[in-house]
């Protein structure tokens, strides 16, 4: 069995808790809408490359969603995308996935979309798309 130091178990606890919406900080009632920050977190890793918490960082350290944030309201958001990712023709699709996936991480738990809203956004991903023959 591993054991684990101090460390390492408060790196993975912090984590964890970024997956975590913030209205759970009030009550630790498990919801939909928390369901719904919780996947847009993961699309946000898969989109960045990065882990929502980057744990070699200090305490004071952004995690991924104000990153992510910050980042879009600086008219940076296509330098958030992870660079094995960028450059190979589908920038406009990842910008519309990096829309889906800041409105699924919204703070206000009530702005966040359904689960059918977001299946029917993602579906729609590219169908926009001009091919070229």
């Amino acid at each position: 069995m591993e054991k684990k130091t101090g460390k390492k178990v408060e790196q993975e606890t912090r984590v964890e808790q970024a997956y975590i919406p913030p209205e759970y900080s009030q009550a630790w009632i498990a919801t939909l809408r928390g369901d719904v920050y919780s996947f847009g977190v993961v699309m946000l890793e898969l989109l960045t490359g990065k882990r929502p918490v980057e744990v070699f960082k200090t305490k004071m350290s952004t995690g991924l969603v104000v990153w992510v944030q910050q980042m879009r309201s600086e008219g940076k958001q296509d330098e958030v995308f992870d660079p094995l990712l960028r450059g190979n023709g589908f920038e406009e699709e990842m910008l519309q996935v990096l829309d889906v996936a800041c409105m699924c991480v919204n703070q206000n738990p009530f702005k966040r979309p359904t689960i059918k809203e977001i299946v029917d956004w993602l579906k729609n991903v590219g169908t926009n798309r001009q091919t070229t023959k």
